[in-house]
């Protein structure tokens, strides 16, 4: 018999793992709704040999779950089960030692699929239990993370991986016992020192914790905070997992700076959702309002045409239908009507927006 532990949030899922999965072999499942959840199984339940994590996890995600596990027990298998297009992800877990992931769904035989990757991977922990010296295994995968890990024993930093050493330090000091306080706050200004202790007695687990970094350059970092309770050298400790999320920020800023733009811009633009047979306009920024007298009530959820009346040239809302039937953009002068049914001369022009794949999703 083959004991597992799956974590998913989604219900559905997790529920198929228990059904399908002893179908396919001598397999045992047990089940966990969160990471917290999940850590304490793995310590209550020594026997557990293979570990099945949905990548959306509540208030974290599978990667920052599969570094605890592989600074706990760095030999055990972990297999994240990703959704369709997530390449990145699978990157970022084999960066931090994933033994296998699947795309969700991707084949039908997933379940069969599942179950043969689990057998071999258990079939092969057992095979190099008691030859692999865990603990410098366990800071090999570590070191070939993408995010900053450490090890902390009551505040101090007992283990740094390498991109933790390339931000704090000026050299790749591994060996540091600095208090995490020296170079990391929590965005709600509670002590760092006090959470990493909550965590590290077992009071709680911190998920995605908004902080700052103070680098060894002097500057600051905003990171994502991630921290569970595991057993290092033998005794309790805190696995500390902070993701630079500079990008994200900048991204954000620039997303709130387009909008503002968009917001106050001198005319009237539009959005409309092409996913949808009637493709109803789903924003109007304010001058769109002044110059049409409809207020967002009376405009969201409306198609394009909305604004013609009896003396709008119909060869030009042909011409209108056409562009957004062959998906191009078009331009064109015509007649439309205020809310008070004044007409003025509008031209229009139409955009298509396209998503990663090519699929034009929005027109502005």
């Amino acid at each position: 018999m083959t004991k597992i532990l799956t974590v998913a949030a989604d219900d559905e899922f997790a529920a198929a793992c228990a059904t399908a999965l002893p179908e396919h072999g001598d397999i045992q499942v047990v089940s966990a709704a969160s990471v917290e959840e999940a850590i304490e199984i793995l310590e209550r339940q020594t026997d557990i040999e293979c570990v099945v994590s949905d990548h959306d996890l509540p208030n974290t995600n599978g990667i920052a779950f599969l570094e605890a596990v592989r600074a706990r027990t760095p030999t055990l298998p972990f297999i994240l089960f990703t959704t369709e297009g997530s390449e990145m992800v699978a990157s970022r877990a084999i960066s931090a030692g994933v033994t296998d992931y699947l795309i969700k769904e991707r084949h039908k035989n997933q379940w069969e699929q599942l179950a043969t990757l689990i057998r071999n991977a258990v079939r092969y922990y057992r095979d190099q239990s008691g030859i692999v010296n865990t603990e410098e295994r366990a800071k090999t995968l570590l070191n070939a993370a993408n995010d900053i890990i450490a090890v902390v024993r009551d505040g101090a930093v007992a283990y740094l991986n390498e991109t933790g050493a390339s931000y704090i330090h000026d050299a790749q000091d591994q060996t540091s016992t600095g208090s995490v306080s020296d170079f990391l706050v929590a965005d709600d200004t509670t002590p760092i020192d006090d959470l990493l202790a909550a965590v590290q007695s077992g009071l709680e687990t911190l998920d995605h914790r908004g902080g700052k970094l103070m680098t060894a350059e002097g500057t600051t970092v905003p990171v994502e905070i991630t921290a569970t309770r595991v057993t290092w050298t033998e005794t309790p400790a805190v696995v500390l997992i902070l993701r630079d999320v500079s990008e994200q920020e900048d991204q954000a800023n620039e997303l709130r700076l387009t909008n503002q733009v968009i917001d106050e811009a001198p005319i009237g633009i539009t959005v409309a959702d092409a996913t949808q047979s009637n493709k109803p306009l789903i924003y109007a920024n304010d001058k769109f309002h002044e110059l049409t007298g409809y207020d967002e009530g009376d405009t969201l959820g409306q198609d394009f045409q909305f604004l013609q009346g009896e003396n709008t040239n119909p060869g030009q809302i042909a011409e209108i239908r056409d562009a957004a039937d062959a998906e191009e953009s078009v331009a064109v002068e015509l007649r439309n009507y205020r809310a008070d049914g004044t007409e003025f001369w509008n031209r229009v022009t139409i955009a298509p927006i396209t998503n990663d794949t090519g699929e034009v999703t929005h027109y502005v």
